[in-house]
């Protein structure tokens, strides 16, 4: 429960991929409307096809009127289980099932609906394992592959495009992660090249592949994406020197939209943040307007290892400031917290989840969330709050409370992927 969220104004969406409790991992989804900071009781996604291993609920989102779930290995029409989306109506009180997408021309387990991004009547779903008819020296290798949905005026979802990004490799993972902004659309590909990864960004009338600008050969480029407005932030790795550790070192690439040509604005890497080596810096992401907030969940603190921390980096009359304006971390840090595994940013409020955290009573893996507010420059504890750490009202060893954390207006929502809760109960 948890391991996917979406929060639009009063409205709260959370996918359970691997609910079992109506078959083996069918999973689930549950969506909720929220009056203050509790939900009015949580109430099912009722699903008309779901079967053993769906994994329904691996994605979620919502658009003004629109609920969308993912199931990554839902049957096709076909005798394969390529995956497939569910899309919902809410009327203001009440959702109905629409209608379900799938990939017509699906030949194998394309994990159609790992990933998903919604705006306006616009959809796009990620098939990170869809096969490309020819390309790459392979015979269907499967290279990936995003698909652009848009709602015609009776409300029904059309595929408009394929967006198969040019690499056409065996193993690129296209679709992995999206990103959606106005009519801009970011696709990564952190498998193409060996692991080096790369992004194509899409937009009406233009096509453009993004490479990694370093030399490195491992670089998964592309696992994290986030783009506002003319701004495009990518995560990755890198073994260039100085880098010494053999999985890669973190980095962050800011690209600027010039027309129709994203140029390579900023480069900030763990280096410029004072981060560990190994810190997996650039692993999670969030961009608002002139502010970046960057991940590092196995990074150094002065009194722990690996307890992980994150980094805001801002941009100060066009131009990003390579040193942080401020490195947050928890007021506890104790090894292997993965403290940065999760980041959401809106205006001056982030959210940062440490999934790994103990609690009071001495539980592992329990998790936490810490919720931080700039003010005049400098990020601390939000004004009226006794300290920046927020748990779970009945958080239990292995809840991994913080693993996916999302913010909006006065509102912040918290995953907890492996918590047991009463879903008739409003918890």
């Amino acid at each position: 429960f948890g391991h996917a969220v979406a929060l639009q104004d009063s409205v709260l969406v959370v996918g359970t991929p691997q609910d079992a409790s109506t078959g083996n991992d069918r999973g689930q989804a549950f969506w909720c409307e929220l009056a203050g900071t509790a939900c009015n009781g949580f109430t099912e996604l009722f699903n008309p096809f779901s079967t053993a291993q769906d994994l329904y609920g691996q994605s979620v989102a919502i658009g003004d009127d629109t609920l969308v779930v993912g199931a990554r290995y839902n049957p096709t029409t076909g005798s394969y289980s390529g995956g497939a989306v569910h899309t919902y109506h809410y009327d203001g009180s009440s959702v109905q099932y629409s209608e379900m997408l799938e990939i017509n021309t699906a030949v194998g387990s394309e994990q159609f609906g790992d990933s998903l991004a919604l705006r306006d009547d616009v959809l796009v779903v990620g098939a990170p394992t869809a096969r490309t008819p020819s390309g790459g020296g392979v015979t269907f290798p499967v290279s990936g592959a995003a698909f652009v949905f848009h709602r015609d005026g009776t409300g029904n979802w059309m595929q408009r495009q394929r967006l198969s990004t040019g690499f056409g490799y065996d193993g690129d993972e296209s679709g992995f992660s999206i990103a959606l902004d106005g009519n801009h659309v970011a696709v990564g590909s952190p498998g193409y090249g060996g692991d080096t990864g790369g992004v194509q960004l899409y937009s009406i009338g233009s096509e453009i592949k993004l490479t990694s600008p370093g030399s490195s050969n491992s670089e998964s480029f592309g696992m994290a994406l986030d783009i506002n407005g003319t701004t495009l932030a990518v995560g990755g790795l890198f073994l260039n020197a100085p880098c010494t550790d053999p999985f890669g070192c973190g980095a962050v690439y800011l690209y600027e939209r010039s027309g129709r040509q994203w140029l390579l604005d900023t480069q900030l890497t763990y280096i410029h943040a004072g981060a560990a080596q190994d810190s997996d810096f650039g692993s999670s992401l969030a961009l608002d307007s002139d502010t970046l907030l960057v991940g590092a969940p196995y990074d150094d603190t002065i009194s722990a290892a690996d307890s992980g921390a994150a980094y805001v980096f801002i941009r100060m009359a066009g131009t990003w400031d390579t040193a942080p304006q401020q490195k947050l971390e928890s007021s506890t840090p104790v090894t292997d917290d993965r403290f940065g595994e999760a980041v959401a940013l809106e205006g001056d409020v982030a959210v940062i989840g440490a999934p790994n955290e103990v609690d009071g009573f001495s539980n592992p893996l329990a998790g936490a969330a810490y919720v931080f507010e700039r003010v005049a420059g400098n990020w601390g504890a939000p004004p009226g709050m006794s300290g920046s750490r927020i748990v779970g009202p009945d958080t239990d060893g292995g809840d991994r409370f913080g693993s996916s954390v999302a913010v909006s207006a006065d509102t912040i929502i918290v995953g907890a992927p492996h918590a047991i809760v009463n879903l008739t109960g409003g918890g």
